[in-house]
C-alpha cells in the first residue's frame, strides 16, 4: 500500500513537472515570437518569383489572389498553376488577370498527376515558368490571404547563407457563427509552436521560401517527383544538408473559412497521417506526449472518483495529474496573446475571439486523442476530392481522381 500511495505520488509529480516545463516553453515562445516581430529587414530585395498551386475556388478566392498581386514588393511575379483549364479556379484566375493592370501575373496548367500529388505537380510546371533573372523562389497557397508585407519579410532572411528556407504559417479566423473553425483555429496554433525549435520546425508549403541556387542545388524537383508533402520533403532536405529554417512571424497569413465536424476531422487526421510519413520521429515524440498526457488525466479523474466515493477526499497527487486542462488553457491564452501582436493587421478581429483558445483547449485535446487513432490506422488521404495513398515517402499512388473543387 505504502509502494502504491509512493507511486501515485511519483505519478502526480511527473504531470506537474510536465506541465510546468511546456508553460516556460509557452512563455519562452511568447519572448522569441515578440522578438521576432520587431527584427529590422535589412534591404535584401531579389527578384522573386511566386508559385501559387490551385484547384477549386476557396471562399473569398478573389480576395485571396489580391492580396499576392498587392504586395508592397517590386520585383517579383505571381505563377498560378491549375492541373486543366477546366479547373474552376482557371476561369477565375483568367478573368482576376484580364482585369488586372499591375503586376507580373501568369496563368498555367500542369496535367493530372501520376506519381505524386496534384500540388506537387502543379509546382513542377510553376518552377518551368521561372526565368533565369529569378533569385528566391516563393510558394503559396490560394487560400490565404497575406498582409502587403508578407513578401518583403519572408525573403528578406534569406541573405543570410546559413538560412535554407524561410516559413511563415497560417492562422486560421474563427468565423462569426462557426464553432468548429474556432476548434480548427486552436488546434492550428499548438502545431506553430514548434516553428521556433530547430530540432522540429519545418517550413511550411502555404508560406515558404529559398533561394533558387539552393532550391536546385538540393534537387528539389528530384525529391519531389514521387512524393506528397511538398514542404516536409524540403524541409528534410534543407536541413540533411546543414540549413536553418527561420520561422518569420511577420509572415503569418490569415485563412477565412467556415469548417464542419467531419471536415474539421479529415483536416486534422489528414495532417497527422502526413507527419507519420514523413516525420516519424515527430510523430513518436507527439504521440507518446499525447497518450501519456491523456492517460494521466485519467488516472487522476479516477483517483479523484474513487477518493468522493470513499469520503477519502482528492488526493494532491489526483489534482495534479487532473491539472492537464487547466495548464493547457493557460498556455493557450498566452501563444495567442503573442500572436495577436503579430498580425496587428487582424489585432481587433482576433480579440472578439480571445475566449476560444483557453475555453476550447479541452475540445482539442479530444480531437488530438482522435486524430492519432484515426491516423495510426491507415496511409490514405483525400486532399481536394483525391484519394491518395502514402506508401512511403518516396511512393505516393493516386487511388481516385475526384472532382474539381
Amino acid at each position: 500500500m505504502i509502494f502504491l500511495d509512493w507511486t501515485l505520488i511519483i505519478l502526480g509529480g511527473l504531470a506537474l513537472i510536465k506541465n510546468l516545463v511546456l508553460l516556460a516553453g509557452s512563455l519562452r515562445y511568447r519572448i522569441k515570437l515578440l522578438a521576432a516581430v520587431k527584427e529590422e529587414d535589412e534591404g535584401y530585395f531579389p527578384r522573386v518569383s511566386v508559385i501559387v498551386p490551385c484547384k477549386g475556388v476557396d471562399p473569398g478566392f478573389e480576395e485571396n489572389i489580391l492580396a499576392l498581386r498587392d504586395q508592397k514588393y517590386e520585383n517579383f511575379c505571381l505563377v498560378f498553376v491549375t492541373g486543366t483549364d477546366q479547373d474552376p479556379a482557371y476561369s477565375a484566375l483568367a478573368k482576376i488577370i484580364s482585369r488586372s493592370s499591375r503586376g507580373s501575373m501568369r496563368l498555367v496548367t500542369a496535367g493530372w498527376a501520376r506519381t505524386c500529388s496534384q500540388k506537387i505537380q502543379n509546382l513542377l510546371r510553376g518552377i518551368e515558368e521561372v526565368g533565369e533573372e529569378t533569385e528566391v523562389l516563393v510558394f503559396a497557397d490560394s487560400d490565404i490571404r497575406p498582409p502587403d508585407h508578407w513578401l518583403r519579410h519572408l525573403v528578406a532572411p534569406l541573405q543570410d547563407k546559413k538560412i535554407g528556407a524561410t516559413t511563415g504559417y497560417r492562422w486560421y479566423m474563427p468565423m462569426k457563427g462557426n464553432l468548429w473553425s474556432a476548434v480548427r483555429s486552436v488546434w492550428n496554433m499548438n502545431t506553430a509552436f514548434l516553428l521556433f525549435e530547430d530540432a522540429y520546425n519545418f517550413a511550411w508549403g502555404g508560406s515558404m521560401a529559398i533561394r533558387k541556387e539552393t532550391f536546385k542545388a538540393l534537387a528539389i524537383p528530384q525529391r519531389w517527383k514521387n512524393g506528397l508533402s511538398d514542404d516536409l520533403i524540403l524541409t528534410q532536405a534543407v536541413k540533411q544538408e546543414g540549413y536553418k529554417i527561420k520561422f518569420v512571424p511577420r509572415s503569418l497569413v490569415p485563412s477565412f473559412e467556415k469548417t464542419t465536424w467531419k471536415a474539421l476531422v479529415e483536416w486534422t487526421t489528414r495532417q497527422m497521417i502526413i507527419v507519420r510519413i514523413y516525420d516519424p520521429r515527430l510523430w513518436k515524440l507527439a504521440s507518446r506526449v499525447q497518450l501519456g498526457s491523456n492517460l494521466m488525466f485519467l488516472l487522476g479523474c479516477l483517483l479523484g472518483i474513487k477518493g468522493v466515493l470513499t469520503g477519502t477526499g482528492v488526493s494532491l497527487a489526483a489534482w495534479f495529474m487532473m491539472s492537464d486542462p487547466l495548464f493547457v488553457a493557460l498556455m493557450n491564452a498566452i501563444r495567442f496573446s503573442a500572436f495577436k501582436q503579430a498580425m496587428p493587421n487582424y489585432r481587433d478581429q482576433m480579440k472578439k475571439f480571445w475566449w476560444a483558445y483557453p475555453g476550447l483547449s479541452w475540445v482539442v485535446t479530444f480531437l488530438m486523442a482522435l486524430n492519432f487513432m484515426k491516423a495510426s490506422r491507415t496511409n490514405q488521404i483525400e486532399w481536394r476530392g483525391i484519394r491518395y495513398e502514402l506508401r512511403s515517402p518516396n511512393e505516393t499512388a493516386i487511388l481516385h481522381e475526384g472532382a474539381m473543387k
